[in-house]
């Protein structure tokens, strides 16, 4: 298979040679079994022969077109996700889809994930960006009045469409794209709810995996990275409350270092 010097397609182009062994034929026919029925059940082949989506060069690389079945299937489950979230507390969302440079640059995202953004686009002398990630839009909204504590917690869920610049060389059907929606949400709460609130999400999260059938999956516990914002107090308190909440759902899970 082909593949770019450190998953960069500017660079020279490699030649990749896989190799596999197996201790019986038995486990060897197996094998050959599975890939037969992965591949179909290729997701990027079933989109194309259930007229599902496309991705355009025209366009873009990575950007994907939802035809109408698609967008059928799409609908449906959005708005299982909106009762959902509706059903537990949380209030719907919609944010725009840029904001200005010294917005990102105040949040650290600018400096954190530069090689992931889009390039600043000028408009009227100010500098924009398309929207990577959802959260300070929503900071923005709480930010607009004061709250009393009694309020807490406020939950903001959006499903956002944002942009991340990956390299072409990565991208691979749905799985690795340059926009996509994202199901998400941000919850504003005093310290001693962080807990429950995070016990409320796994819950959350564990319903929809389950719901949508996957049942091969692993919890990672992500720990502080090199670089980081915030204090180490505080991400030794939310790593700890994190922890916490995996044990009272009796959760496995396994510690990834540094990748927080």
């Amino acid at each position: 298979a082909g593949a770019y010097w450190r998953g960069d397609e500017h660079r020279p182009m490699l030649q990749r040679i896989y190799g596999i062994a197996f201790d019986t034929k038995e486990a060897l026919a197996q094998h050959l079994k599975n890939l037969d029925e992965a591949a179909k059940r290729d997701h990027r082949k079933l989109g194309r022969e259930l007229d599902l989506f496309s991705i355009h060069e025209e366009a873009g690389p990575g950007l994907v077109h939802w035809h109408p079945k698609g967008a059928v299937v799409r609908w449906v489950i959005e708005d299982f996700w909106k009762d959902e979230h509706i059903k537990r507390g949380y209030d719907i969302v919609y944010t725009p889809h840029i904001a200005k440079l010294d917005l990102w640059k105040t949040s650290g995202h600018w400096e954190f994930y530069r090689d992931y953004l889009y390039s600043p686009v000028e408009v009227e002398t100010q500098q924009y960006i398309i929207k990577p990630m959802n959260c300070l839009g929503h900071i923005l909204i709480y930010k607009t009045r004061l709250h009393s504590y009694r309020e807490l917690p406020l939950r903001y869920a959006e499903l956002g469409t944002v942009y991340r610049y990956e390299r072409s060389g990565v991208l691979h059907g749905l799985s690795r794209v340059r926009g996509f929606t994202q199901d998400d949400a941000h919850i504003f709460c005093r310290f001693d709810q962080l807990e429950d609130e995070v016990v409320a999400v796994l819950d959350l999260a564990l319903f929809m995996v389950n719901t949508f059938g996957f049942a091969d999956y692993q919890i990672l516990l992500s720990t502080r990275p090199d670089k980081y914002a915030g204090t180490i107090q505080a991400w030794e308190e939310a790593t700890e409350t994190l922890s916490q909440a995996l044990a009272r759902l009796k959760l496995a899970y396994a510690v990834d270092p540094g990748e927080g």
